[in-house]
């Protein structure tokens, strides 16, 4: 076998052919580059449209798809070069002259409702307590400013500020916790006959203690037309198949909490929690559901079939003593097709006892069931 040692010539010639390769390379790679930027630089959008704005600011720059040049599946080119204008909102049915939502342009996607349009009026004559607060004499009624919330949705509130968990309450109130509280206690003659209730906690299957009270909503459809109904109506049970049982909704006064350090001394925990009306066990809300459904917060969704479908729709919230002796009642089963509740499917029923009382009664039977068999004991040990 024969080696040829490598000359220093040749070497040169080898490197001198890889330089030449790497240049080839770079070069090809850069006219690519040229070549995209132009052509990126020149074409238009879309078949009508043009790359640059008009008014040259920013070389090449488009400008972000909004509402007016958003492009929409088979529309037609406007007119400003390629914008596809937005499709034309058809409003809805538009109340009688004078009533809600007067006003109404082709442009308005829904109808404009406001708390002055719907609800200013009606509150003329009562006496105003706060922010979203007046007392009804007449009806021996606290009335409350609130907005829908969640047309559609689980639920754990049907209210709550806007301090609270909103996306899971039917509605949210303007008015501060604290002062709602003072209301009812003053106005309405309440107390709580425990701290929170007797709620030790969140969803504490314990019945709460307190007396019990009705809550109404009213508010006025798309088609201007005042609905009054239960409050619990709101509230749709997806397993039962009917509204929320209307047992009235327990008075139970929120929690104070007080700092050990002195930072915030009688810290009323709703106004930081924003926890109004539970339809749940929550010690924080001034009132609570009376029942407990430990798979509540699985079942029990905002009633789509008589809610409006647009958040921020105003609703008045009437709060009264329930009457004593006041039977309690099922839900109510609802008709899909014309979204209304059918009267009289509802019927009276004994709530289930306290799961209390129930373990009390556990606890008495099984210490019978242990004195009988020392008994037995003992008299087989006497024989």
């Amino acid at each position: 076998m024969t080696f040829v040692k490598p000359t220093a010539g040749g070497c040169a010639m080898n490197v001198n052919r890889l330089t030449s390769s790497w240049v080839t390379v770079v070069a090809v790679f850069l006219l690519g580059c040229a070549t995209t930027l132009a052509v990126v630089w020149f074409s238009p959008i879309g078949e009508g449209g043009a790359a640059r704005d008009a008014g040259g600011a920013g070389r090449g720059e488009v400008a972000p798809p909004t509402r007016e040049n958003r492009p929409i599946t088979g529309g037609g080119q406007g007119a400003g070069g390629g914008d596809v204008p937005p499709p034309a909102v058809e409003a809805p049915g538009k109340p009688a002259a004078g009533g809600p939502g007067e006003g109404l342009s082709a442009e308005t996607p829904y109808p404009v409702h406001t708390w002055e349009a719907d609800f200013g009026k009606s509150t003329k004559g009562l006496a105003a307590l706060a922010d979203g607060l007046w007392w009804d004499a007449a009806g021996a009624q606290i009335v409350i400013q609130a907005y829908l919330a969640t047309p559609r949705g689980q639920l754990e509130f049907l209210a709550t500020t806007l301090a609270g968990r909103a996306y899971e309450s039917v509605l949210y109130v303007v008015c501060v916790p604290r002062t709602l509280d003072a209301a009812l206690r003053e106005r309405l003659g309440l107390a709580a006959e425990k701290p929170c209730g007797g709620l030790r906690g969140y969803r504490d299957p314990k019945k709460p203690l307190g007396p019990r009270l009705d809550l109404t909503a009213e508010f006025i459809d798309e088609a201007g037309t005042l609905r009054q109904v239960s409050a619990h109506d709101l509230v749709w049970n997806d397993v039962e198949g009917f509204t929320m049982h209307d047992v009235g909704w327990t008075y139970t006064g929120g929690r104070v909490w007080t700092d050990p350090e002195g930072k915030e001394p009688n810290l009323f925990v709703a106004d930081r929690s924003g926890s109004v009306v539970s339809t749940d066990h929550d010690p924080d809300a001034l009132l609570n559901n009376p029942m407990f459904d430990p798979h509540s917060y699985h079942t029990l969704y905002a009633n789509a079939a008589l809610l409006p479908k647009f958040k921020e729709w105003p609703f008045r919230l009437l709060v009264r003593r329930r009457p004593e002796g006041k039977a309690t009642l099922t839900g109510k089963q609802v008709d899909w097709d014309t979204k209304r509740l059918l009267p009289g499917t509802e019927k009276a029923f004994d709530e289930p006892p306290d799961p209390a009382d129930l373990e009390e009664q556990e606890r008495a039977e099984a210490e019978r069931r242990r004195k009988i068999i020392e008994e037995v004991h003992r008299q087989y040990a006497a024989e």
